[in-house]
């Protein structure tokens, strides 16, 4: 995970820059809210007109006057909406939906005329902060309905008003926060002070512990274990104890009551309640290739999924050779296999437990890690037509959860490594393949019962002579 200190003293930055980057479009998803930007000087009106209402994706701006001659205009030679006087006009920010929630509001004056909204110039319905530089004011607050009064003699030419909000209000399960909502708040120094419910998706899972039946893991919006909410000691629904490890596994969707808190450079939930957990099904596709690599994230027997063949992998180095060796039925989670079928989708079935593999070396990294060496890490792709492992190319990242088969810096290392018809196949059940003896020589090529030399048999090396 990035260092938070770090990645804190960016966000500020940027939010010291006002997100110009990020606010270029109306409505966009940033990495943690969503923003909304209503730019007055592109209106386009001929002549001063009256305004009373703009309305956005989700946000909504009414422009209030208890003056028929000062009400809210919009003003040709400045491009903007003019509000006037003292207590005669006002503006409100809301959101269109209850459950959405505004904590932060920048507001751009233009440089003609009285524009500094400041404290003292009171905003309802959010006990909010007020930044003023310059010609712009940063409100920073929480709530889904913002009003702003003019209560000194002043005239403010408004040309651009950004809303930042949160999709939810974490105050039920039916509208929770995102993790990314979490991290907002924190990075702009308003943490949320009571508990709320937070969804997300199970990225890393962590100790499990028997005695107190609970399991520690790590909550994200992706799945990707960046900027990620830790769970410690967590317990299933209705705070019942986890009976095994496998409980809870990366790629669930889960929705945790809690107060989260900043230790050291990580969030943390405390006192965590599991108020629905939607299990993540094992499942891959494969391609017209007819190979994959896949990462199981719970123990897959792959004995009750027909038309499909688990392999273990391993690099020989002796022979300069990838050997696959067929699985015989099942496999823990966090394992990588390779995958031999017909095209198409397969749901595997999941089972309680699995005996690990003694000799897959097969491996996958939990982060996107940088490749630093050429013909160092190897992928199974499809290239200009021939099926096998490709060395990932230096200076790129790999993506987490990807299969590869790392091979030591090798001046014999070869430019790649085929997978077909000669590496073994044989879909057919696992006892058939032990019945009839199937043999492999080193290079995973099969072999007859007369062949001499060391051979795979059932997943074990054994020399015939």
């Amino acid at each position: 995970m990035l260092k938070r200190k770090h990645y804190k003293e960016d966000i500020k930055k940027i939010c010291n820059l006002f997100l110009t980057l990020l606010l270029l479009l109306v409505g966009v998803e940033t990495t943690n809210a969503a923003v909304e930007t209503f730019d007055f000087t592109k209106m386009g009106y001929s002549n001063q007109q009256e305004i009373k209402e703009v309305k956005g994706t989700n946000i909504t701006i009414n422009f209030n006057s208890t003056s028929t001659k000062l009400v809210p205009n919009w003003n040709r030679d400045h491009s903007s909406v003019v509000v006037y006087d003292r207590n005669v006009n006002s503006f409100n920010i809301a959101t269109n939906h209850s459950n959405y929630l505004i904590w932060q509001i920048v507001i751009t004056f233009s440089k003609n005329g009285s524009y500094i909204l400041n404290k003292g110039n009171e905003a309802t319905g959010g006990n909010g902060t007020y930044s003023p530089k310059n010609n712009v004011t940063t409100w920073i607050g929480d709530s889904n309905s913002v009003t702003f009064t003019n209560i000194f003699y002043n005239k403010w030419w408004i040309k651009k008003i950004e809303v930042f909000y949160s999709i939810g209000n974490g105050k039920t399960d039916t509208d929770p926060y995102t993790v990314g909502d979490i991290n907002t708040f924190f990075y702009i120094n308003r943490p949320p002070k009571e508990q709320r419910y937070i969804k997300g998706i199970v990225s890393k899972v962590g100790k499990y512990d028997s005695s107190a039946g609970t399991i520690s893991y790590h909550l994200s919006d992706d799945g990707i274990d960046k900027n990620a909410i830790v769970v410690q000691g967590g317990k299933g629904l209705k705070d019942a104890k986890f009976t095994n490890q496998h409980q809870i596994a990366r790629g669930d969707t889960l929705t945790v009551y809690g107060h989260a808190e900043e230790v050291g450079d990580s969030l943390v939930l405390q006192s965590p309640s599991l108020t629905s957990l939607e299990t993540y099904k094992d499942q891959v596709t494969i391609t017209s290739a007819g190979w994959a690599t896949y990462v199981s994230h719970r123990p897959i027997d792959f004995s009750q999924t027909k038309g499909i063949q688990a392999f273990q992998t391993k690099y020989d180095v002796t022979t300069n050779a990838i050997v696959l060796t067929p699985v015989r039925t099942s496999i823990p989670a966090n394992t990588a296999v390779v995958l031999k079928g017909d095209p198409g989708s397969y749901t595997f079935t999941n089972v309680a437990s699995a005996d690990p593999l003694n000799d897959n070396e097969l491996t996958f990294y939990t982060a996107d890690t940088r490749v630093t060496e050429e013909r160092t890490v190897y992928v199974l792709s499809m290239k200009e037509g021939v099926c096998g492992f490709f060395p990932y190319a230096k200076g790129k990242s790999m993506p987490s959860y990807k299969g590869c088969l790392l091979i030591k810096k090798n001046t014999a290392a070869k430019p790649f490594y085929r997978v077909d018809a000669k590496t073994p196949t044989d879909i057919r059940s696992i006892k058939q393949l032990q019945s009839q003896a199937v043999r492999y020589n080193l290079a995973g090529e099969r072999v007859s019962n007369r062949y001499k030399g060391i051979v795979i048999e059932n997943g074990r090396k054994i020399i015939v002579k």
